[in-house]
C-alpha cells in the first residue's frame, strides 16, 4: 500500500510517466460497461495525444498502439467477456490504428475502439441476463462467433451445444426469437462489415472466408441485412 501511494504521488510530481493514470479510467470504465464514463474518461488521453511534447506519442510508436488495444483488451476479459471475442475485437482495433495512425482523425478512432470494448461487455452483459438460465443459448453464439470463417451446420453446432439439432432449433428460437440460420447469416454479414472496413480483401475473398457459395449470393445477402451492397458500404466507410 505504501509503495501504491508513493507512485501515485511521484505521478502526481510528474515523476513517473502519467500513462498509467490516464489509461486507469479508461480500462475501469470498459470493465464497468459504462459509455458514458468512458467517453468523460478517453478526453485526457485524447487531450494528452495532441500536445507537442505528448509523453504518450501513439501516432509515432507502434508498441503503445499495441499496448493501449491490449490494455482494453484485458479490461474486457476480466470483465467476463469471452477472450476469443476480446481477442478478436484487438486484432481488428490493431490493423485499424496502424493503418490510420498518421491521420488527423485519431482521437476519433481511439473513441470508436475504445466503445467497440466497452459495448463488447454490455452486449456480453445482456446475453448472460438472458440466457443465464439456458447454457444452450450462449453455448451456440460462441461457437458460431469463434468459428465464422467455418463452415458451420446445425449437427456441428448441436454435437458442440451438447443437445439434439430439434431441441438446439427449439431453444434458440424460443430464447432470441430467431433461428440459428439466420443468427449465423447476421453474424457473418456483421463479419464482412469489419472486413471491408478493416482489410483490403476483395468482396469475392470476404465472400469465400465468410462460406458464402458466391459472390452474387454474399451480395444478395448483405443487401437485403443493412440495405446497401458491400462495394458500397466499403466506399461509405472509407470516406
Amino acid at each position: 500500500m505504501n509503495t501504491l501511494l508513493q507512485r501515485i504521488s511521484d505521478s502526481e510530481h510528474n515523476q513517473l510517466n502519467t500513462t498509467y493514470w490516464l489509461i486507469k479510467p479508461i480500462s475501469d470504465a470498459i470493465r464497468n460497461g459504462n459509455e458514458a464514463q468512458l467517453l468523460q474518461s478517453l478526453q485526457p488521453l485524447i487531450q494528452a495525444l495532441k500536445e507537442p511534447n505528448a509523453k504518450f506519442p501513439l501516432e509515432k510508436n507502434e508498441a503503445n498502439i499495441v499496448s493501449l488495444v491490449n490494455t482494453f483488451m484485458i479490461a474486457a476479459i476480466q470483465a467476463d467477456v469471452y477472450p476469443p471475442f476480446a481477442n478478436l475485437v484487438a486484432d481488428q482495433a490493431i490493423k485499424r490504428l496502424l493503418k490510420n495512425k498518421e491521420t488527423k482523425h485519431l482521437d476519433r478512432l481511439l473513441q470508436e475502439i475504445a466503445k467497440d470494448f466497452c459495448e463488447l461487455v454490455i452486449e456480453d452483459r445482456a446475453q448472460r441476463s438472458v440466457s443465464d438460465s439456458n447454457i444452450y443459448v450462449r453455448k451456440t453464439k460462441r461457437f458460431i462467433k469463434t468459428h465464422i470463417t467455418q463452415p458451420i451446420s446445425l449437427n456441428d453446432i448441436a454435437a458442440h451445444v451438447g443437445i439434439s439439432k430439434p431441441y438446439l432449433c427449439k431453444v434458440f428460437k424460443q430464447h432470441t426469437q430467431q433461428t440459428v440460420n439466420d443468427y449465423l447469416l447476421a453474424e457473418r454479414i456483421d463479419t464482412a462489415k469489419q472486413m471491408l472496413q478493416t482489410t483490403t480483401y476483395s468482396i469475392g475473398e470476404i465472400a469465400v472466408l465468410l462460406q458464402f457459395c458466391d459472390q452474387s449470393y454474399f451480395t444478395q445477402a448483405f443487401k437485403k441485412i443493412t440495405g446497401t451492397t458491400p462495394k458500397a458500404y466499403r466506399m461509405e466507410v472509407a470516406l
